[in-house]
C-alpha cells in the first residue's frame, strides 16, 4: 500500500470501525427513535454525568434522536459513563486478532480523551464521532493531525510520525500483501515528510498538513466519503470505485468495485446510504459465520435472482483476478478464473443442475475448515 493509501486508512480505520462498534453495541439507530421524555432524566442518572441533549446537541452534527439513542447505548455498556483505556483496547483489538493493534488504540484513545484525564466521557465519544461521520474535511483533517501529534505539541515529528506507523503496520499483522520489508514504517515517514513538511524544516504543521492533505485527489474523495457536505447522504458508484481502487493501485478493481457496491446497495437504488455502509461492515466484521456467507453469496449472485451461476461466477473471479494484478504470486495463468470456477461448482453445485442455491453454499462452506477458519478471523468474542 502507498502513501495515500495507509494516509487514507489512517483515518477511514478510525471511522469504520468506531461506526461498527457503535453499531454492534446498539448504540446507533439513525432516525429510527421516537421522541423520549425521559432521556434528559436518564442523562442525570450516570455517575458522570454529561452535558444536556441541547448543549451536546448545539456542539454536535447529532439530532436529538440520534443523540438519546446513542446515549442509551453507551449507558447499557458504561454505566460508570467513562471508558479507560484498558477496555477501549479491548474493543479495538477485536478488530485486528491477526495482528498487534494495543499502540494504535492507545494513540486513538488519546485522540478521543480530550480533557487528558485517562478516561473517554460520553461527551467525548459524541464530539469525536460528529467530526468523523458529519464534521467538514478541514474538521476531519485537524482531527487526524491531532491523532498524529503525540505530545499535542502542534507539530508532527518524525518520531511520532514513525510511531503511529510502526503501530499501524504492527495491527495489521502478517496478512499485509505484498509482504512488507521491515524498513517500510521508516520508509513510509521518510515519504511523508518529503510530501508534507514544505519549509523543510524537520515538522510538519497543522497548517502544512491540511494544504498538502487538500491538494490530494485520494485522500480529499476518502474524506468526502460521507461528507456533510452531501446532504442526501448517499454514495454514489463512482465515488466508491475511485475510493476503493485506491487500496489496489497494483491493478484494476473497478469492476469487482461494482460487484462490491451492488453488494451494499440493499434497496437496488444506484447509490449506498450511510446506514447500508453500516450494516454491511456490521456483518462483515461482527456478523455470524452464516450472516457472513449470506452476505458473501449475495456478492456473487450478480443478478439477485437467489442462484450463482457459472457465468456469474467467471465475472466475479475475473475481477478479483483484475484487482490483485501484478502482485499475484505464484504469476496466474489466463486460464486462472475459469479453473478457479469450475473448482468451485465442483465442490459447491450438489445436485449438479448447474447452478448453486444459497443452501449448498452455506452447506458446503460450513464443511471446509479453510473457509470456516478465514470466516472467523473477524468473529464475535464477546
Amino acid at each position: 500500500m502507498g502513501l495515500d493509501g495507509m494516509e487514507v486508512m489512517a483515518v477511514v480505520v478510525v471511522i469504520g470501525l468506531f461506526v461498527v462498534v457503535f453499531k454492534q453495541f446498539g448504540m446507533w439507530e439513525p432516525l429510527s427513535l421516537e421522541e423520549s421524555g425521559d432521556s434528559d432524566l436518564e442523562l442525570s442518572m450516570a455517575r458522570h454525568q454529561p452535558e444536556g441533549l441541547d448543549q451536546l446537541q448545539a456542539q454536535t452534527q447529532f439530532t436529538r434522536k440520534e443523540l438519546q439513542s446513542l446515549y442509551r447505548g453507551f449507558k447499557n455498556e458504561c454505566p460508570s459513563g467513562l471508558v479507560d483505556e484498558q477496555t477501549f483496547k479491548i474493543i479495538y483489538s477485536q478488530f485486528f486478532p491477526q495482528g498487534d493493534a494495543t499502540t494504535y488504540a492507545h494513540f486513538l484513545f488519546n485522540a478521543f480523551d480530550i480533557d487528558r484525564n485517562g478516561s473517554i466521557r460520553f461527551e467525548d465519544f459524541v464530539f469525536g464521532l460528529s467530526v468523523l461521520l458529519r464534521g467538514s474535511v478541514t474538521d476531519k483533517l485537524r482531527w487526524a493531525f491531532n491523532l498524529y501529534d503525540i505530545n499535542k505539541d502542534g507539530y508532527v515529528t518524525k518520531e511520532e510520525m514513525l510511531a503511529i506507523m510502526t503501530s499501524i503496520y504492527d495491527m495489521m499483522g502478517r496478512f499485509t500483501f505484498p509482504s512488507v520489508r521491515d524498513d517500510a514504517p521508516v520508509d513510509h515517514v521518510d515519504r511523508f515528510f518529503q510530501k508534507m513538511d514544505q519549509n523543510r524544516d524537520g515538522v510538519v504543521t497543522i497548517d502544512e498538513f491540511i494544504e498538502t492533505c487538500q491538494k490530494d485527489e485520494s485522500i480529499m474523495a476518502s474524506m468526502q466519503l460521507f461528507e456533510n457536505e452531501c446532504p442526501s447522504g448517499l454514495v454514489d458508484e463512482q465515488t466508491f470505485k475511485i475510493i476503493y481502487s485506491q487500496f489496489f493501485p497494483q491493478g484494476d478493481a473497478t469492476t469487482y468495485a461494482h460487484f462490491l457496491f451492488n453488494a451494499f446497495d440493499i434497496d437496488r437504488n444506484g447509490s449506498i446510504r450511510f446506514e447500508d455502509f453500516v450494516f454491511g461492515l456490521s456483518v462483515l466484521l461482527r456478523g455470524s459465520v452464516t450472516d457472513k456467507l449470506r452476505w458473501a453469496f449475495n456478492l456473487y449472485d450478480i443478478n439477485k435472482d437467489g442462484y450463482v451461476t457459472k457465468e456469474e461466477m467467471l465475472a466475479i473471479m475475473t475481477s478479483i483476478y483484475d484487482m490483485m494484478g501484478r502482485f499475484t504470486f505464484p504469476s496466474v495463468r489466463d486460464d486462472a478464473p475459469v479453473d478457479h470456477v469450475d473448482r468451485f461448482f465442483q465442490k459447491m453445485d450438489q445436485n449438479r443442475d448447474g447452478v448453486v442455491t444459497i443452501d449448498e453454499f452455506i452447506e458446503t462452506c460450513q464443511k471446509d475448515e479453510s473457509i470456516m477458519a478465514s470466516m472467523q478471523l473477524f468473529e464475535n468474542v464477546i
